[in-house]
């Protein structure tokens, strides 16, 4: 046994510590609730780096395809729509906090919470459990590369496209985003890789990270778990009072007793089919109008 958690520690990059433990069992419940997702030769940093490059591939691609103008365009409205529905999928996160047992949370979910309540450097600790469950997952995967771009695509076509590779680009960049956060200054550049490394820089010098509001994120307890706020991990222009008015909206609703089973999840899910495919078609929209 203490050969297999041997290999586990070293196949989820785990730095070893009082949750390295916790951590392995809960994937191993994972690993026979989803195999297609858990298993050993899917669940590594080899299909991270993998998926990482192919983004990276799609946008290198794009600049050079794509006039100039249409990549700034595509960059700007994309770094937009990944926050927009990154920040339900962390009002989510939040509602599992208060409404259900550790058992039913993904992998990524637990190494959050064990971040946010009681050991802070556990999400670059155990970064890779934490990055690529985050855009590799079941639910996740299918409203923020699927669900969230049928309307668009149906209305619009492929030249919309490159849209969709700017978001997927911005999308994969949150979690990196967050670590950066937490990761000691003088560690940085030991724990990301070199274009990454030199990527967040180059965010933080155009000031894009969004480090004081944060900060402020985390200024709630365990015992305090509705008062969260700020859910954007990326400067985004009116996001976290918007954000901050459906968080409290999804509680207002949950103390009606509306829902009698996870009521703060399902009234984030009931705002979001409202506003993610509007979202999403008005800025699919603009970037077709404006580059078509």
């Amino acid at each position: 046994m203490g050969k297999l958690k041997e290999k586990e520690t070293r196949r989820l990059c785990l730095e070893k510590g009082n949750n390295t433990e916790l951590i392995i069992e809960h994937m191993a419940v994972w690993k026979k609730k989803e195999p297609w997702f858990y298993a050993d030769w899917i669940f590594n940093q080899y299909t991270y780096y993998l998926i990482m490059t192919a983004i990276l591939c799609l946008v290198s691609s794009s600049l050079i395809i794509y006039p100039i103008t249409s990549n700034g365009f595509a960059a700007l409205i994309g770094y937009f729509l990944a926050q927009f529905i990154f920040q339900f999928g962390h009002m989510t996160t939040h509602a599992h906090y208060i409404e259900s047992e550790k058992e039913v949370w993904i992998p990524g979910i637990l190494v959050a919470y064990l971040h946010h309540y009681s050991a802070p450097k556990e999400i670059y600790k155990n970064w890779l459990v934490h990055r690529l469950n985050f855009i590799m997952q079941t639910r996740g995967c299918v409203v923020a590369y699927g669900l969230a771009w049928l309307l668009p695509f149906f209305l619009f076509g492929t030249p919309i496209l490159l849209l969709y590779f700017w978001f997927l680009f911005w999308f994969s960049m949150i979690e990196p985003v967050h670590e950066w956060y937490h990761v000691p200054e003088s560690k940085r550049k030991s724990h990301f890789s070199a274009p990454m490394y030199y990527g967040l820089r180059l965010f933080d010098f155009i000031g894009i990270l969004n480090e004081q509001d944060h900060i402020e994120h985390h200024q709630h307890s365990v015992d305090d778990l509705e008062s969260v706020i700020k859910f954007s991990d990326l400067y985004s222009p009116g996001a976290d009072m918007f954000f901050d008015w459906l968080w409290a909206n999804a509680l207002a609703i949950r103390n009606r007793k509306i829902f009698k089973y996870t009521p703060i999840r399902k009234a984030i899910y009931i705002q979001g089919i409202i506003l993610i495919p509007l979202v999403f078609c008005l800025s699919s929209y603009l970037f077709y109008y404006f580059t078509g």
